[in-house]
């Protein structure tokens, strides 16, 4: 075991000595802050023990939640939570630091898992005969992760900077996810897809399945509006929206974005809902009336 980490650690430190160091080459100050955090990352990557990359603070501050026990609560509240129960229980992998209030799990997974089923609530989606699932901004992995633990058996795809994209290969090889990873545009279809380029996930949505589930959360509501609408083309036929976002970010009004976004898509039915127990953060959730 302890070989095997050795090894998916320095394939990890490979991969980032072979990026290019990021600049900043817009004037968004989101892109700014992105390229701040690509550049924490690598750092703590080659010169901290990846073992322990949960409490690093790159990702902490910026894809590690503690959150309120009303979400372990919503998830002890369903009729199936023993196959939640199940599904969250947390790897050693990255050192995550337990629940307090459910030491089986973290509370980043207990945040994914509750975002998670707010889609299954809204929308009576089944995990497990979803075909697809693309996911922007993929964090190290942890919601790839928890679908496959829920039972899915499709492709997922996860789009995200390349540093990320990275942690991520590492974390789920470390976890043992049986699935292929693939870092290009793929037409299998049981298989995990790293991208970090947007015209490999342009080439990747063509080969269009029947349905297929799309999620951001905290995510692609911290682009540019340019690169957003750029992404939003490409996913436009989604089955599933689960997207999260905090109401103003930067210069950007969120909230007048994602309503305007709604309302050209008459063709869905739409759950639009400020989070109670987190203020000024939304969730905006879709399903595609005619798939």
């Amino acid at each position: 075991m302890e070989m095997d980490q050795q090894r998916l650690i320095h394939e990890l430190r490979s991969k980032i000595n072979q990026l290019p160091l990021a600049f900043v080459t817009t004037d968004s100050a989101a892109d700014a802050e992105w390229i701040k955090y690509r550049n924490k990352l690598r750092q703590s990557i080659l010169n901290d023990d990846p073992r322990d990359f949960c409490n690093w603070e790159p990702i902490r501050s910026t894809m590690f939640y503690e959150p309120d026990v009303v979400e372990l609560q919503f998830l002890q509240g369903l009729e199936n939570w023993d196959q939640w129960k199940t599904a969250i229980r947390e790897s050693k992998a990255g050192n995550p630091r337990p629940y307090y209030a459910f030491n089986e799990s973290s509370g980043n997974l207990i945040h994914h898992a509750y975002h998670l089923a707010q889609l299954i609530d809204a929308t009576k989606c089944s995990i497990q005969n979803i075909p697809q699932v693309v996911e922007f901004g993929g964090g190290y992995g942890s919601m790839c992760r928890l679908f496959y633990q829920l039972g899915f058996k499709g492709r997922y795809i996860i789009y995200d900077l390349p540093e990320f994209s990275a942690l991520q290969e590492y974390y789920l090889k470390s976890i043992g996810i049986q699935s292929a990873i693939k870092k290009e545009s793929t037409n299998d279809k049981n298989c995990i897809v790293l991208l970090s380029d947007l015209n490999e996930l342009s080439k990747q949505l063509k080969d269009q399945v029947d349905r297929y589930i799309f999620i951001a959360t905290w995510s692609i509501s911290e682009t540019s509006l340019d690169f957003r609408n750029r992404i939003f083309n490409l996913v436009s036929n989604a089955s599933y929206y689960l997207i999260a976002y905090l109401y103003q970010f930067g210069e950007v009004n969120n909230h007048d974005y994602f309503m305007n976004f709604k309302n050209t898509k008459n063709n869905y039915t739409w759950k639009h809902t400020e989070i109670d127990h987190i203020k000024n953060n939304w969730y905006l959730i879709g399903s595609n009336l005619e798939k």
